[in-house]
């Protein structure tokens, strides 16, 4: 009974094996491409008690060759669109950026489809803006604080990773053209293991009694670019 077991995972091994081998061609190519998509971050609490995990629009970049049958190498970047959150003293507005070196493993490569994970370290930053409408001052540090009717940016950066999964389709034969058109989807988390102390834009001095900040999320985005 132990035998035939053995033989029976044996024989789904070589099958598994051999269907994830054929979904491989032995094709080389590069890709660059522009990508849009939600953002979906988790930040710690800001300086001056206030949160904001809203989703934000993000814009940004990418590109990347193969190495070898199965292996891909590059870099990508992103920056997002502003997002506002009110009170009825205070308008904060916050944006982010992030570049990264990433490697991928493909996963499929055959046809019109192209599906790989990919894995990148890089760093980033996040700027937020404090707009004071109240009629009393707003203390966001012990030493920074915003007079009524004013402005002010504080800014932090760090380093980052990112992973995810990509799939893309071509927009043409590659049985009959070398390169063209590609749509595809990638889904993702990233996180900050580490960030600097807060810092306020004017001057570059640091702000005390805050925390630093804590930052991860999850990234959902489509692409479209060209393989060549």
């Amino acid at each position: 009974m132990k035998k035939m077991l053995a033989i029976i995972i044996l024989v789904i091994g070589i099958q598994g094996t051999n269907a994830y081998a054929q979904s491989i061609e032995p094709r080389r190519f590069s890709a660059l491409q522009f990508h849009s998509g939600y953002i979906m971050p988790q930040i710690s609490t800001l300086p001056g008690g206030f949160t904001a995990n809203n989703g934000m629009i993000g814009i940004g970049s990418s590109g990347y060759g193969s190495l070898g049958r199965r292996w891909l190498i590059g870099g990508s970047g992103f920056g997002t669109i502003a997002s506002s959150h009110a009170t009825n003293d205070v308008t904060m507005s916050m944006d982010m950026g992030m570049g990264f070196a990433d490697v991928g493993y493909l996963l499929h490569n055959k046809g019109r489809w192209i599906g790989h994970i990919y894995g990148g370290i890089g760093g980033g930053g996040m700027t937020v803006t404090y707009e004071n409408r109240g009629e009393s001052s707003l203390r966001i540090a012990d030493n920074l604080s915003v007079d009524n009717g004013d402005k002010t940016k504080i800014s932090a950066g760090g380093l980052a990773w990112q992973t995810g999964l990509s799939f893309s389709r071509l927009l043409f034969d590659p049985a009959a053209q070398s390169g063209g058109w590609k749509i595809g989807l990638d889904l993702g988390v990233f996180q900050f293991p580490y960030f600097s102390q807060w810092k306020y834009s004017g001057n570059d001095r640091g702000l005390q009694g805050v925390d630093r900040p804590q930052l991860w999320g999850g990234v959902a985005r489509l692409n479209i670019g060209v393989v060549f």
